[in-house]
């Protein structure tokens, strides 16, 4: 785990909360900006095979492994200790992809 990121428990705790969790700590490695919102899609600009840049909407696995480079996510056991790192929620995945402005992405990188 890096000291330097914020941790995030997984389990036990409401889907908008831990979801605000991780759009908090996107946002924080946003910068300089990679991630955009556009037309209601989260979106991010690619250098394409004939170096002509191109925005393309960002699946769930480049955002999971967006998140995995953001936080430290780790579940608490049965008995209240934390546990060893997992991998971020895909059902925060989802919410972050299905609204991108509740996080206050940047706007469209064309404008």
């Amino acid at each position: 785990m890096r000291t330097d990121l914020p941790d995030i428990q997984v389990n036990n705790r409401d889907l908008l909360d831990l979801s605000a969790d991780c759009a908090a700590a996107l946002l924080k490695a946003n910068d300089p900006p990679f991630l955009f919102q556009r037309d209601g899609k989260v979106v991010r600009i690619r250098t394409g095979e004939n170096g002509r840049p191109s925005i393309e909407p960002v699946s769930a696995a480049f955002l999971t492994s967006c998140l995995s480079d953001a936080a430290n996510f780790y579940r608490v056991t049965g008995s209240g200790e934390r546990s060893t790192a997992t991998r971020p929620p895909l059902a925060a995945v989802g919410v972050l992809l299905a609204c991108p402005a509740m996080w206050d992405l940047p706007r469209d990188p064309e404008n």
